[in-house]
């Protein structure tokens, strides 16, 4: 995006990247150090000793988000939080026009695009790709494929998943779906696509709404990449 004239920036999220948690913070806690995790994080550098990272980081998930409701916050929250703060710091940057901003990212990138779009008015455009479908199929289906960033308490009391990126309206926004995504249920990303489409046809936006299904697993390849840059380009240029 950047060669083809965008101002890209690409924060890392809570908990990934730069700012995951160390193993050294969490030394002395009981459920933190185990036998497998007996190096330092500035140690790491192999490719099994990012496996074995990721592996206790994944067992551990259910402690940060107990942490987190007890802080009396959510995991999603916190995301949303710090997206929105990376939103205005590339917005104040001198080469970035604060009206044309767009957002778009795979899998979780997708969530945290659903969230931030949903809820943030700056994002003039997006793209969410690979994350897609309904509370049911997070809960009766595919509960185990999910982080719990995905959760935030009491939210499906109020709205459908979908319809968390269907606030947006009547701001435009494309889905893209693969239709043999092991993550998901196929007929639960269809009930999810009938949603927002309905949500933008009653609010006379069909136009700015784009689901779209390609053949494949989860993936963001070339062919979609392609329809994702020419949505941005249509409606931000």
């Amino acid at each position: 995006m950047a060669k083809q004239g965008f101002a890209v920036l690409v924060p890392d999220a809570f908990l990934f990247g730069s700012r995951r948690v160390y193993y050294e913070d969490v030394e002395g806690i009981t459920w933190g150090m185990t036998k497998t995790t007996t190096k330092r994080d500035a140690d790491i550098r192999t490719q099994e000793e990012i496996n074995t990272y990721n592996a206790w980081a994944s067992d551990h998930e259910h402690v940060m988000s107990k942490s987190l409701f007890c802080a009396g916050t959510t995991w999603p929250g916190v995301v949303l939080a710090e997206d929105q703060v990376a939103l205005s710091i590339l917005a104040t940057r001198a080469e970035v026009d604060p009206t044309r901003l767009g957002c778009a990212g795979l899998s979780g990138g997708g969530l945290r695009t659903a969230y931030l779009a949903g809820l943030d008015e700056r994002i003039r455009c997006a793209v969410c790709v690979g994350f897609m479908s309904t509370w049911n199929d997070f809960l009766l289906y595919k509960a185990y494929t999910h982080t719990w960033m995905l959760y935030a308490s009491l939210l499906p009391n109020y709205l459908e998943f979908p319809e968390i990126l269907g606030l947006r309206v009547p701001l435009p926004v494309m889905v893209q779906n693969n239709s043999e995504d092991r993550l998901f249920t196929h007929t639960e990303m269809q009930k999810a696509d009938a949603i927002l489409r309905e949500v933008y046809t009653l609010a006379g936006a069909a136009d700015a709404y784009q689901g779209r299904f390609y053949t494949g697993d989860h993936k963001f390849d070339v062919v979609m990449q392609a329809d994702a840059f020419a949505w941005f380009k249509q409606w931000l240029s």
